[in-house]
Parts: C-alpha cells; sequence; structure tokens
C-alpha cells in the first residue's frame, strides 16, 4: 500500500461515513416498513387533539 496522504485519510474517513449513514437510514426504513409505526404516532396526535 502506498504512503497515506491526509487528503487520502479524509476521503476514507468521509466514505465511511456515508456508507454508515446509508445503511443507518435503510435500516430506519425497513423497520418502518416491517413494524408501522404509525400506530405508535396516531394516538399521541389524538392525545394532543
Amino acid at each position: 500500500m502506498p504512503q497515506m496522504k491526509p487528503m487520502n485519510w479524509l476521503n476514507l474517513m468521509l466514505y465511511f461515513f456515508t456508507l454508515m449513514l446509508i445503511t443507518l437510514i435503510n435500516l430506519n426504513f425497513f423497520n418502518l416498513k416491517k413494524k408501522k409505526k404509525k400506530k405508535i404516532f396516531f394516538p399521541t396526535l389524538n392525545f394532543y387533539k
């Protein structure tokens, strides 16, 4: 492996950060579809009304 320049290190960090963000978002969407959290949100809305 060639020696790492600071810019390369920064790019790597950004790359991993974006990957983690994407996976987190995908997991959240998957969980939302699976668990249907609307059931949790609607009672609170009704409570405030």
